[in-house]
């Protein structure tokens, strides 16, 4: 007896599916025949009826709809206790960090390049021989390590870091001059 053989778009028509669909039961295993380039139709429509349509029979409408209020009401009851949570002062907004971090990196940035600039003639002057050269180079860098140390901004320095930093964006707005000349007055 021959096989009678049906193309992929017309299995999509007759289930009532779009091709890419029908090509993704193709990949969950429809039979499909590469030579004869389509599906062999009692099988594939065997196939559709075990994987496709009676799943869809055994859903139980009202348990699927209960099942995704749960998962909505659970994702209300989340937003409002991260909501709590960040007005109770006990998160911290990804945002503010970001701002926060940056604003750190920038004048540790700053102060390292400081360095050829403000520092250049101790180290000529040092620069009798290797060793005391190191030596010079490590303590002016170990100075700038320990100011940026105690960088850390205190409560007063952060609120008008966030009522500047809310209003302007987030992006530097200085250039690298400016930004050195800002670091020298409070590094000093």
């Amino acid at each position: 007896m021959k096989q009678n053989f049906i193309t992929m778009t017309e299995l999509a028509k007759r289930y009532g599916y779009v091709l890419n669909t029908v090509k993704q039961w193709r990949d969950r295993g429809l039979p499909y025949d590469e030579t004869k380039r389509g599906c062999p139709e009692k099988e594939s429509t065997d196939w559709v009826i075990a994987n496709v349509i009676e799943p869809l029979r055994n859903v139980n409408l009202k348990e699927e709809i209960d099942r995704e209020r749960l998962r909505s009401e659970r994702a209300k009851a989340d937003l409002l206790e991260l909501d709590y949570r960040e007005k109770a002062k006990e998160l911290i907004q990804v945002e503010y960090v970001a701002r926060i971090l940056s604003s750190y990196a920038s004048k540790f940035k700053s102060s390292m390049r400081q360095i050829a600039g403000n520092d250049t003639q101790t180290i000529l002057e040092s620069a009798t021989d290797i060793p005391t050269l190191k030596n010079c180079l490590r303590e002016i860098i170990d100075s700038r390590l320990l100011d940026l140390g105690e960088l850390m901004l205190n409560e007063k320095e952060l609120n008008d870091l966030i009522s500047i930093e809310d209003t302007e964006p987030l992006g530097d707005t200085q250039s690298d001059d400016e930004e050195e000349d800002t670091l020298d007055i409070e590094l000093e």
